[in-house]
Parts: structure tokens; sequence; C-alpha cells
């Protein structure tokens, strides 16, 4: 009988534990969210200052409006928005800041950007028209931030505790027991089980491989110490071993 530590099953645990372990990121920075909702709030100001310009033509209003950085309106919104009262651009403007604050107020982490993104419409008041919705969900959109960075550092130290929190794993084989069979392809866990089991002596990988394999005799390979087998075996394997290990040279 014999026990030893498998390498290859321990390390396969710690990699599959280590896998599991989810990104880590860290608490919101809201600093994040205020930076975000200045700017935003810069940028309405920016388009009441333009709306209420008595000095410039329609035309230019609406060059004004569509070079506005960041938001990147249309000629059709610039208009849209140039045709709108001013109670109704007010309550619009005060839909974009709260449904701003609605979202940046909590957690937007790098991997939630989209789906927030996305979920905007839903959060606009009802007593909106289609077109006002679309309009808030347009300007909120641009200054939608991640405000919940992922630390690299925090993940690696979750996955190597992950990984430490793995024991060494052992195999077990009793005296007789199957290591391998004729034909079948000797993989990493067989390798290492032989060559725990001392039947793999040479040095070059291909020698190692080849003298596991010449070992094989009546179809099987036995677990246990070479002195257990049969004489006649050990006979044959020594110069059937010798043989292939020519060969590779």
């Amino acid at each position: 009988t014999l026990t030893f530590t498998s390498d290859i099953l321990t390390d396969k645990a710690r990699t599959d534990a280590e896998a599991r372990v989810m990104p880590v990121y860290l608490p919101v920075n809201l600093e994040i969210s205020k930076d975000q909702l200045t700017l935003l709030q810069q940028k309405l100001q920016l388009i009441d200052s333009i709306r209420s310009n008595a000095t410039i033509t329609e035309e230019e209003r609406i060059t004004a409006l569509t070079t506005i950085p960041i938001l990147e309106l249309d000629q059709k919104t610039a208009q849209y928005i140039l045709a709108m009262s001013p109670a109704t651009w007010q309550n619009v403007s005060s839909e974009v800041v709260r449904v701003f604050e609605r979202i940046m107020g909590g957690t937007v982490r790098e991997d939630m950007l989209a789906e927030s993104i996305v979920n905007i419409p839903n959060l606009v008041g009802l007593s909106f028209t289609i077109d006002q919705s679309n309009l808030i969900a347009q300007l909120v959109t641009p200054f939608i931030k991640a405000n919940s960075l992922y630390s690299e550092e925090e993940t690696a130290r979750k996955r190597l505790e992950a990984s430490d929190a793995i024991k060494p794993i052992t195999r077990t084989f009793m005296s007789g027991q199957v290591i391998i069979y004729r034909g079948s392809v000797v993989d990493e866990l067989a390798y290492e089980a032989l060559q725990n089991y001392g039947l793999v002596k040479t040095t070059r990988r291909n020698e190692e491989l080849i003298s596991a394999i010449a070992r094989q005799r009546h179809g099987h390979l036995f677990a246990g110490h070479p002195r257990e087998m049969p004489r006649r075996n050990c006979r044959g394997i020594s110069i059937r071993l010798s043989i292939m290990a020519d060969q590779i040279e």
C-alpha cells in the first residue's frame, strides 16, 4: 500500500478554488458621483443659457446645442429641446438630475454599468411623455460612471486565501491495484503515480514515458513495490526497458 500527496490534484483544486472567487470591488466612492453630478449640472445650465439667449438665431442655437461636449445631441434633439416651454424644460432638467442621483447614489460597478444605463428609462416618472423620457435618458446616460472600482489587490488576496484553504490531496493504491491498463494513455495522474512508486527513474521525459509504457505486461501495471511483482515479469521489464531507452538516443 502506498499513499502520496498528489501535486496535480492539489494544484487543480487550488486553481478551481481561486476561479470561484468573485471579483472584489471597493466601497462606493461618492466623490465620483458628486463630480459627475457637477458636470451634469454644468451641461444643463449651458443648455439653459443657449435656450434663453435672444442674441443668436435659431440655427445658431441648434449649432450651439449640437456642439456641447459629452452630450452629442443631434439636430432633431436640439430642435426638440428648443421647442419646449420654459416650464416643460424645467421639469425635464429636474427629472434628469433626480434620475441621475437615483442611479449614482447607489452602487455602480464596471460590470453593471451597461445594465444601469439600459434601466434608465424605467426610472423616469410616469408623468413624462415617451419623447421626454427618451430625452431624459439621453441626457443622463453620458454621466453614469462606475463609482465602485475593481480592486485587483483585494481580489488577489481573496484568491490566495481560497487557495491556501485547500489541504493537500492524497492518493492511495493498494498492493496489486492496477495503475494503468495496456493501451491507455499515460496522462499526468498516471505518470505521477508511477513516479511515486519509483517505476520511472530516467531523467529525460520521453525516456520516462516510454519506460512506463514498457513496464506494461499482461495488460496492466501493478501498484506495490517492484519486489512484490513476479520475478519473470521484472526480468522481462528490464530487458524491454533497456531496448526502448536505447531507441531514444
